[in-house]
Order: structure tokens, then C-alpha cells, then sequence
């Protein structure tokens, strides 16, 4: 069973933390099993008391702490300990970034002596080291030049750092393999030093969400999450989405949430836990103020993701907000997703090789491989309803992939040869696969390889690396078209048809394929967009596209943004691979809600509500978020286990009894959200 952890994290910004201690009952009483507290290196002895009295209590103790930030004034006294950047930078606060190096000595011994005096509490279970750190903000800010590090770099390479990247260079490419060991090296550190004293004591990396993911590339910050979680015991990030500009590459903002939860928690090792820091505050500089409905987000999408657990910043901010009621009111659905974990269905793979080492030397202006290539395969899932969770390429050299039926690689170019025959091995056992674009071209650090995987397992060649986006035509006849082109003559009467919606799939390239594929899509040159291999019995199903699917295309000829239905294809391809539907699951999703009928040629049109299943012994749990709580019906259905019979369904929130319908050995309910309805938790309990 999981086991969810409550933490009450307590800030003071008034000069007397002492009188945190006030609020120790107070949340002892609420249900919180955990507290966290601000420790600085001159506040040792006040952290001490307070550890003392949270102990009092019964209330774990968290440690947060910075490392490289926050030491302004100490640096000021000794510049040569700070990180002497390219040029100068503002980290995601906006705020000037004048940071320690993390490498030098003298700064490491000194904070690395303040661990050592934490570690001395029994009562600490664990401390979050290092809040929000990076190595580098943009393309030409990307490290520090300081003496220890060029030293350091001469000696291990006998080469100065590059100062410029050059992706043709196997200098550049030492150079950024030796920046993500160091720093994974030097978190490393932090748990040796801290478990050299108390050996149960848990070392966790509080990262920013502009490091990784939907933020700046890798190569530029020097952070590789998926390979720290392998070296320290969690992770943890606080993804705002009323403040940070990131969330604006998310539709609507609050998925920004979940997505990050989804990732933390898909590249955590067994073992290993995913943390998060949801929004308890606003400012007049954020989009909009929380309210009700943000608590039941904060409280219960990262559980339904995977997160087991939750510290809200900070306890206080949230306590005068309308925020706090409704997040503390879900604490009493914490037992019911102990029981359950999410579905593993889709495994959609981040490819950190690949952002890393190929990408950046194809991008224009500032796209992100995750922009570009990853997240409009995960908005095309979520916008159906699939249950999909993120997998780290470094793990498919573990070749742990057997519980996902359908595995989706996104532009996925580099890999090692284990991992390529890590992949070749899912499918031969049954595993479904979808590819878009390039895939195994590259060897893990994006040099060109002799693989011949894009040719093996999908029959394609590339001939021509477009890269544009190009319109095309479904072809074939296949079940994968269901629903994709809908014939509604709204369309052609709107705006004399010029929103009418455009198929099409970005960075194409132009590719070949065997004579026995089936071409489901061509571009308008002819040439293969959509091909589905011959299946081989007893090896699964394939799908490849040649291009990334978007939810929206620019309609070339008049300027305009129009709809573009490829995205539906992309999710019947991932749910035909799969080879089933996932056994539960919403249909007639995404829900029709009335902007659907009032302004149907909308390209910026998507599904304002969210679905996460999940699965235990006895039960299955469904939470349905609704971000901008419109009116909308929908059904949910479960297929029944062999053998099993429904005992009874029930929404957790209103703690109503929900009727059900048999059809077969499937049950199915319906959903009725309204305009005041931020959140549904379903109950479906088995005899």
C-alpha cells in the first residue's frame, strides 16, 4: 500500500520564527504527519528547538534548505566562492542570480558541515537540499567559468571549457556529459554526508520546474533529474500555475500541475519518491488569485498521479486563502488512494538523450525538444481521456516496461544499443508501439549510429528531413480513422470556410515505406504521413507518424490558426496499439460543454477537464478535475476483472451512492459535472 504524507510547511517572514511553534498543535490536529521548516546555517539552534517541539507532537520533521542561493550576504565576504556565470541572469523569480559555486571547496565544506549538524536530530527524516538550483539560465549562459571549474575541467580533459556550443564537437559533448555527472555527483554528496551520520535519514533535490521538462533544455541547466533520482532518494518541484511563465505552454494553465506530477513521478526508480510543492499563495503579479477549486486540485491531482507526498507553500500563505478549507476537507480520501495506483496504460517516454544531444543543434530561436516534440503527444492523450504516464529514457536500458501494453516514443533519436534492443524486445512480446519522427538515428550522446530499428521494426526509410509542417489525407480504411473528420457543415458556412479543419503534422520528414505497410495518411507530394506495419504474429501492433501531431495548424494561405483533427489520430493509434481500450475509462470525451456549440470553429477549443484512474485490489478510483467548471455529461465505464462482481459506486466529495448499468462485463455511470463543479472522485468498489 501507499502510504500519503501530509507536510505542513511552515514559513516565517517577520523575523520570529520562534513562533511557528504556536502553530504546531494546530496542525498536528488538522491531520498533517509532517512539518518542514526553513533551516539556515545561523539558525541552527532555533531549528533545533522547533524540531524538539514538532517531535512533541508526533509530527515528522522536513528540513528545507538552500544551497548555492540564498547566501548573498556570506558571498559577499568571499567572492571567490561565487558562480561566475557567462554573463549575468535572473532565475525564475526574476530575481538577479548571484549563487556559490557548488564546487568549490570552501563553500561545499561550509554547507556540507550544516548538514552534518542536522543530521544530528533523530527527529529529521529528510531534507530537501539545494532549493531550486541550476548551472545555467540560456544558450550562451550556461555554466560557471569559475577557477575550480575550468581547474577541474583542464584536468580532466586537458582542455579549457567550451565557451560557445558546437554540437559537431566531442569536446562540447564531454563537456556536458562531465556537467550533469558533477552535478549529480555533488547531490550525491549531500546523501553520503547526511546518511554518514543518520543512515535512515532522506536526501531529496528541490528543483525548479525551469530546469527540465516544460522549461529550458537540459544541456542549458546542467540538471538531469531522471539521473539524480538513481543517485538520491527523491525529487521535488513546485509547479505554479498562476506565476510561472512555463505554465503558459500548458492549455488550460492548471494541467501544468499534473503534468509535472505525471513526470516526477514516472522517472522516480522503485523506491524512490516523487514530491510536490503545490501553490498555496498568490501575488498581485500572478495571473489570478486561488480559490475553492484550487484546493481540491492541489490536494488530490497529485495523489492521483502518483505523488504520495504533499507540502503545499506555505502552510500560513494558504491558511488565509480560500484555498485552505477544501484542500485540508480531502484529506479524508488520502485511505482510498493509499489503495489504489494510478493505471499504467500508455508509457509516454521523455527522451533527455535526445533533448540533450540532438536537438539543440536543430532548434530554431528557443524551441525545447519537450515543446516541440513530447508534450503535443501528452495534450493528444489527455485530450482523449488515455491513461498515459512519463517513462525516462535511461530506464529502458532496465527494460522494466512489461506493465505498459502500449509504449509512445516521441522523436525518440537517441539511444543506446541496449535501450533500441530493450524496445525491439517489448514489441517481439506483444507491446504495442507508436513513433513519431526520427527514432534510434543517434547513439546515446546524438552521434550517427548504423541502427537500423526505424527500418526493422516500421519498414521506414528517411529520405528527407523537412522538418515543416505539411498537410495530408487519410488513405487507408482503418479503425484508427474512427472519428477523426467530422463532416459538420457549420464549418463550410463559418467564415465563407476558412476554419474548416486542416490535417497536418509538424517537423515532418519525407520517409519510404515496405510494400507491405499500410498507408493510413499521405502528404499532398504523395509520400507516406501515417503507416501501420504488417502485424507479425505474436509481436504487438505498430504505428508510425511522420511528424508530430498538434491540436492546432497554421492555415498557410490565410493566416489563420485553424483546428487540426491529427491529434485524434495520433490517440486512436496509441489506444489501437495498445491492442485494448484501457479497462477504465471515460467516453465521449472530451466532454461537450457549451463553447463546443456556441463557437464550434474555435482552433483554441480543447478539454477543459482531466481524467486520472486508478487501480487497487478491491476497487478502482476515478478523479475527473473540471478547470473551468462548465456543464458537461459524460460516460464512465469500467471493464470488471474476471471473476469479479460490482459491489457499488460511490462520489466521494457529495458522498453520494452513484447508479450503474451492466453491459456485459462492463459497468458504466454517468457523469454529470455542472458550473460549480471543480472536481468528481468515483468510488467503484468490487465484491
Amino acid at each position: 500500500m501507499r502510504k500519503i504524507t501530509r507536510i505542513a510547511f511552515l514559513r516565517e517572514y517577520i523575523g520570529h520564527p520562534e513562533n511557528l511553534i504556536y502553530s504546531l498543535d494546530e496542525v498536528a490536529a488538522k491531520g498533517y504527519t509532517r512539518v518542514a521548516f526553513y533551516a539556515q546555517i545561523n539558525t541552527i539552534p532555533l531549528i533545533l528547538e522547533l524540531v524538539k517541539e514538532a517531535s512533541k507532537r508526533n509530527l515528522e520533521v522536513c528540513l528545507f534548505t538552500g544551497y548555492i542561493k540564498y547566501q548573498e550576504k556570506y558571498l559577499s565576504q568571499h567572492p571567490d566562492q561565487v558562480m561566475c556565470l557567462s554573463e549575468e541572469a535572473e532565475d525564475q523569480d526574476r530575481r538577479y542570480v548571484y549563487w556559490g559555486c557548488p564546487f568549490n571547496i570552501d563553500f561545499k565544506e561550509r554547507y556540507f558541515n550544516f548538514l552534518r549538524e542536522l543530521a544530528h536530530c533523530p527527529e529529521v527524516v529528510e531534507v530537501w537540499v539545494n532549493d531550486e538550483a541550476c548551472m545555467g539560465f540560456k544558450d550562451n549562459c550556461f555554466g560557471c567559468f569559475c577557477e575550480t571549474c575550468q581547474a577541474d575541467f583542464r584536468e580532466k580533459f586537458n582542455a579549457e571549457i567550451p565557451r560557445n556550443p558546437d554540437w559537431e564537437s566531442l569536446l562540447w559533448k564531454k563537456f556536458l556529459k562531465w556537467r550533469f555527472q558533477r552535478w549529480n555527483d555533488i547531490h550525491s554528496e549531500m546523501k553520503k554526508v547526511l546518511n554518514q551520520v543518520n543512515p535512515v535519514i532522506r536526501t531529496v533535490f528541490l528543483s525548479s520546474p525551469s530546469v527540465e521538462f516544460s522549461g529550458k533544455d537540459s544541456w542549458i541547466t546542467g540538471v538531469d533529474l531522471a539521473g539524480m533520482a538513481e543517485r538520491i532518494d527523491g525529487l521535488c518541484a513546485d509547479p505554479y500555475y498562476t506565476f510561472h511563465d512555463l505554465a503558459s505552454a500548458f492549455q488550460p494553465r492548471e494541467v501544468y500541475l499534473s503534468e509535472w506530477c505525471k513526470f516526477l513521478a514516472g522517472i522516480m526508480p522503485e523506491g524512490k519518491s516523487a514530491e510536490i510543492v503545490p501553490q498555496g499563495f498568490s501575488h498581485t503579479t500572478f495571473i489570478r488569485p486561488l480559490g475553492e477549486e484550487d484546493g481540491y486540485w492541489s490536494s488530490l491531482i497529485p495523489l492521483a498521479t502518483g505523488i504520495d507526498y504533499v507540502a503545499p507553500f506555505a502552510y500560513s500563505f494558504q491558511k488565509n486563502s480560500p484555498v485552505q478549507q477544501t484542500y485540508e476537507k480531502c484529506f479524508e480520501f488520502d485511505d482510498y488512494f493509499e489503495r489504489n495506483e494510478p493505471i499504467k496504460y500508455a508509457a509516454l517516454i521523455h527522451g533527455f538523450a535526445s533533448e540533450t544531444y540532438w536537438y539543440p543543434s536543430q532548434r530554431k530561436k528557443d524551441e525545447s525538444y519537450d515543446l516541440q516534440h513530447l508534450l503535443p503527444c501528452a495534450d493528444s492523450l489527455r485530450q482523449k481521456g488515455i491513461a498515459y504516464q512519463y517513462y525516462p529514457d535511461i530506464q529502458l536500458e532496465k527494460n522494466t516496461l512489461n506493465d505498459f501494453p502500449v509504449l509512445v516514443l516521441p522523436d525518440i533519436t537517441c539511444l543506446s544499443r541496449k535501450q533500441a534492443t530493450n524496445i525491439k524486445s517489448f514489441w517481439e512480446n506483444g507491446g504495442g508501439i507508436v513513433v513519431t519522427g526520427k527514432f534510434g538515428l543517434h547513439d546515446e550522446i546524438g552521434n550517427n549510429n548504423d541502427s537500423e530499428l526505424l527500418k526493422n521494426l516500421f519498414g521506414v526509410e528517411i529520405i528527407e528531413k523537412s522538418g515543416t509542417s505539411r498537410r495530408f489525407e487519410l488513405h487507408a480504411s482503418h479503425e484508427i480513422r474512427d472519428g477523426v473528420i467530422v463532416d459538420d457543415e457549420v464549418f463550410e458556412h463559418f467564415s465563407e470556410g476558412l476554419c474548416k479543419p486542416q490535417l497536418s503534422l509538424n517537423n515532418t520528414l519525407g520517409i519510404a515505406a515496405s510494400e507491405n505497410a499500410a498507408i493510413i495518411a499521405r502528404f499532398e507530394d504523395g509520400s507516406p504521413a501515417v503507416v501501420i506495419p504488417e502485424i507479425k504474429p505474436g509481436h504487438g501492433r505498430l504505428v508510425y507518424f511522420a511528424g508530430t501531431p498538434t491540436r492546432v495548424v497554421f492555415k498557410e494561405e490565410y493566416k489563420i490558426n485553424v483546428q487540426n483533427p491529427a491529434h485524434k489520430l495520433f490517440s486512436n493509434a496509441v489506444e489501437w496499439a495498445a491492442g485494448k481500450k484501457c479497462e477504465f475509462r471515460v467516453e465521449e470525451w472530451p466532454p461537450k460543454v457549451p463553447m463546443n456549440t456556441l463557437r464550434p470553429c474555435d482552433a483554441r477549443l480543447g478539454s477543459t477537464f482531466e481524467f486520472f484512474p486508478l487501480k487497487g485490489e478491491r476497487s478502482f478510483l476515478g478523479l475527473v478535475t473540471s478547470y473551468f467548471k462548465e456543464p458537461a455529461e459524460f460516460n464512465l465505464s469500467l471493464d470488471l476483472p474476471d471473476g469479479r462482481k460490482l459491489k457499488c459506486v460511490r462520489e466521494l466529495i457529495s458522498k453520494k451512492a452513484v447508479a450503474w448499468k451492466m453491459n456485459g462485463g462492463t459497468a458504466k455511470i454517468k457523469v454529470i459535472a455542472g458550473y460549480n463543479t471543480p472536481a468528481l472522485l468515483y468510488l467503484f468498489e468490487l465484491h
